[in-house]
């Protein structure tokens, strides 16, 4: 896993060229397999880091599949280590609607 978490952090090495979507949408789901890592390990403050990370990365995105996983780790994330105190429904649709 640890050889994995350095691969995914070369990910987000800042490139003023990478502000196209697919590199944006890369970024973003390296957080969110991040913050999976790290939920698995049990590194609950760095999981949620990288969760409210990727999730402020994909937000812009109006209809894409990257958007939606990234949204279903940030909440899985932020169910599992206590953050979300009661269900708050799917925060996808929430989002959706605001945009």
């Amino acid at each position: 896993m640890n050889r994995l978490l350095g691969y995914l952090s070369q990910v987000h090495i800042q490139n003023p060229m990478a502000r196209h979507p697919y590199n944006v949408a890369t970024k973003a789901e390296s957080y969110a397999y991040t913050a999976l890592i790290r939920l698995r390990k049990g590194e609950t403050g760095e999981t949620k880091k990288e969760a409210i990370a990727g999730r402020e990365v994909v937000l812009p995105f109006v209809d894409h599949p990257s958007r939606d996983f990234v949204l279903s780790v940030y909440e899985e994330v932020m169910n599992q280590t206590g953050a979300m105190k009661e269900p708050q429904g799917s925060l996808h649709a929430k989002w959706k609607v605001q945009l």
